[in-house]
């Protein structure tokens, strides 16, 4: 009896200081916002095909009440007005040193042009109907006609939507894109803002952080890489000191696992200038999946700030609490 009792005592004296140190109320109100991220702006949700499927990225699972197709300057607006802070674009070079916002590596799928976006030169891209290979049946192509001219440049997005809380995603590794970036805000006449963030390849980051420091840098493979440091050392209260200034991914299935979570690990994050981000789950692969289903948005805990990264920001964004 003895024993247990000191075995007790050296528990309660292990667990009760640890229980303290990560206490979510301790740490006061949470400071910050909520950032919803649209992924792509607004779009015509993809359809559920097989592996096998031609062309996948262009088949959808029916046609929405709009007509807004996805990287397009329309589809940022809009998914501005339906509460995202910021939206993801993907940005793909050009034959002729323009950067065009487009999802495809080729345009065979969802244009009605051929070949790959690098080998056209941008008066080229500018012409085509981006809306034309989107089907929910493979026979029926509603949208077709209905995308002529919405690819746009990098230049041409900023002069008709701005640059505040857009979120760079290229496509390729090329360091020398981000040359093209800085070009793209020279036709513009504009000057980045600091609400830009760029994601892609480490090496194309860097550049780009040589180019334009006002920009925030997600490095994707860091950021869950980070997730997995603060696990392992977060339990004493520390923050791995390599994520300082950058981001943090926080996976929505693994979120009750967080030293402090959600207002102490908040805390210690804007503490040491890290962005958090909820996701739907850390790939691995460097890539970034949102949130798909209310269910999903109703495990996220009232108290968090960061960004949470939504694939349709159409039917989520007016719910989500302000």
């Amino acid at each position: 009896m003895k024993i247990l009792n000191i075995a007790l005592a050296i528990i309660a004296l292990i667990v009760i200081p640890l229980s303290l140190l990560h206490a979510s109320w301790l740490a006061g109100p949470p400071q910050g916002r909520l950032e919803l991220v649209a992924q792509g702006g607004i779009f015509q949700k993809p359809g559920d095909i097989d592996s096998d499927t031609p062309c996948p990225s262009a088949r959808i699972s029916h046609l929405q009440p709009h007509n807004f197709i996805a990287n397009s300057v329309v589809a940022i607006n809009f998914a501005r007005s339906r509460r995202a802070s910021k939206v993801e674009v993907i940005v793909r070079p050009t034959a002729d040193g323009r950067l065009v916002l487009f999802g495809d590596a080729m345009l065979d799928c969802r244009t009605d042009g051929e070949g790959a976006v690098s080998h056209h030169p941008l008066e080229y891209l500018e012409q085509l109907d981006i809306g034309y290979g989107l089907t929910h049946d493979g026979e029926n192509f509603a949208l077709g006609g209905r995308g002529v001219g919405l690819m746009p440049s990098v230049a041409t997005m900023l002069d008709q939507a701005g640059d505040g809380g857009i979120i760079y995603n290229f496509a390729d590794d090329d360091p020398a894109q981000a040359d093209m970036l800085v070009r793209e805000y020279e036709l513009a006449g504009e000057e980045m803002g600091d609400s830009v963030i760029v994601t892609g390849a480490p090496a194309l980051l860097r550049r780009i952080g040589e180019r334009f420091p006002e920009a925030r840098l997600l490095d994707v493979a860091a950021a869950e890489a980070c997730f997995d440091r603060y696990m392992r050392i977060g339990w004493i209260g520390r923050v791995p000191a390599e994520c300082s200034g950058g981001f943090i991914s926080v996976p929505l299935d693994r979120q009750w696992m967080i030293w402090g979570w959600p207002n102490r690990f908040n805390a210690r994050m804007r503490a040491a200038d890290i962005m958090p981000m909820i996701v739907r789950a850390n790939n691995g692969d460097a890539t970034l999946s949102g949130l798909e289903t209310f269910d999903e948005i109703s495990d996220v805990p009232q108290d968090f700030r960061g960004m949470l990264w939504l694939t349709d920001i159409d039917t989520m964004g007016p719910s989500i609490r302000s």
